[in-house]
């Protein structure tokens, strides 16, 4: 099986209309939960339960302009990196097969 999880967005603002779909807005429980989400859904595909995993979605939806669904990320190079990465880093660190 393939599943569109985990989602990844580090949430700053409350106006954003997703941010039921951020598990915080701190980077470093972002990719922690990453690396675990990933390693319990993958596992090592040997067993029937194991699914593919998508990281997801795009890189600084969580930091659009005033709270905007799919608006622009208006950041510098390093806060994307260190605070929107994170979670990319922690699932693709730990083998995760896609990326939305």
């Amino acid at each position: 099986g393939w599943v569109f999880a985990p989602t990844l967005a580090v949430a700053h603002d409350p106006r954003w209309g997703r941010t039921y779909e951020s598990y915080s807005s701190d980077p470093s429980v972002i990719r922690r939960f990453a690396q675990a989400y990933v390693k319990g859904a993958q596992g090592t595909f040997k067993d029937d339960g194991n699914v593919v995993t998508t990281a997801k979605h795009y890189l600084g939806d969580g930091a659009t302009d005033s709270g905007r669904d799919q608006g622009e990320a208006l950041v510098d190079k390093a806060t994307m990196i260190n605070v929107h990465a994170q979670g990319y880093y922690g699932a693709l660190g730990e083998g995760a097969q896609t990326v939305m």
